[in-house]
């Protein structure tokens, strides 16, 4: 087993830097175990669905291990959701946040993730696919201000990802300000931003952090399947996520 496969991203045991992993491996139940070990662990997600006509369950459709969560949308009405952690404390400065997708419905501004606490106040998401230039671009946002586009930093990929297809999304953000954080797809660097400044302590403790859901009711819930999702306390480097992307 690779120190990816383990946990670690740069070799040995489990990485000490990672603060959640969802190995999504469970074959029934409601709940996702955290697999990470770090202090305060395990931070274990529940799984739900909410609205009318979401779903959630764990799948045999894999990428890694041999379960992944499968969550149907219905559109704005209902879908299946994973309850996560705030990252405020668990990664307050530096970042990487990364999984296996699988989109499987090819409506624009569903959530792989969404930390938040509403519309209107700070959130940082990411999408597979965004509708603002009509290329359905994977885009990870980072804002003080949800409902206003001019505070948004932003990192977008170069090209749109294939429905009904798994592949590996990656953001990491380093410490400082300003700083250049990059979107990976399927191990190799798609976009980058060097003129950002917020990290997860900006966004306060995000008490509506999701995957599967927006923080704007508009958007529809995440029809496809999540798995093996982690979030490390550092920005790992381009070596590290290639190593991430061969782990299935």
């Amino acid at each position: 087993m690779s120190a990816a496969a383990s946990g670690g991203a740069s070799g040995g045991a489990t990485d000490p830097d990672l603060v959640l992993w969802y190995k999504f491996d469970e074959s029934t139940g409601n709940v996702a175990a955290d697999a990470s070990g770090v202090a305060g662990a395990p931070r274990n997600a529940p799984i739900v669905s909410t609205g009318l006509g979401g779903k959630a369950a764990f799948s045999t459709l894999h990428q890694v291990g041999t379960h992944s969560v499968s969550l149907t949308g219905n559109g704005i009405l209902g879908g299946g959701v994973v309850m996560l952690p705030s990252l405020d404390t668990l990664a307050p400065g530096a970042v990487t946040l990364a999984a296996w997708v699988y989109e499987a419905s090819d409506v624009d501004w569903q959530r792989v993730f969404d930390f938040g606490s509403g519309y209107a106040g700070p959130q940082m998401f990411l999408t597979p696919r965004e509708d603002k230039d009509s290329k359905h671009l994977v885009r990870f946002v980072i804002t003080l201000l949800g409902s206003s586009t001019a505070s948004e930093q932003i990192i977008q990929s170069a090209q749109a990802i294939s429905l009904n297809a798994w592949h590996h999304l990656a953001i990491t953000l380093p410490s400082g300000s300003p700083y250049k954080g990059t979107l990976y797809v399927d191990g190799v660097a798609s976009g980058t931003n060097a003129a950002m400044t917020l990290h997860p302590a900006d966004l306060g403790f995000a008490i509506q952090s999701y995957m599967g859901k927006s923080q704007f009711p508009t958007d529809p819930y995440l029809t496809g399947n999540i798995d093996d999702f982690r979030v490390y306390r550092r920005a790992l480097s381009a070596t590290e996520i290639a190593a991430l992307y061969a782990v299935r």
